[in-house]
């Protein structure tokens, strides 16, 4: 497929980025780092989170959350092999 005959806009928006600088790249995670996180993106604690988890924590189980196996876990729907 021709990149000058291609119509299809994913398709230019990734040739687009292919031909992009190392700087350009930066430049747009940049953007996209203010625009996402506009207080820095620094980790931050909320004022209800110690009151959440006096409510939460008592209703864990044991040992905590189950953990995200690393091999299929859809028989505990938390699969990130199949999903």
């Amino acid at each position: 497929m021709s990149e000058s005959t291609n119509d299809d806009p994913i398709v230019r928006h990734i040739i687009d980025i292919r031909r992009r600088e190392d700087d350009e790249n930066v430049v747009i995670a940049d953007a996209l780092h203010r625009y996402a996180w506009p207080d820095g993106g620094l980790d931050r604690s909320d004022p209800k989170a110690p009151m959440w988890l006096k409510r939460v924590l008592p209703k864990l189980p044991e040992n905590g959350p189950e953990p995200i196996p690393l091999t299929c876990g859809c028989e505990i729907d938390r699969c990130l092999v199949c999903n």
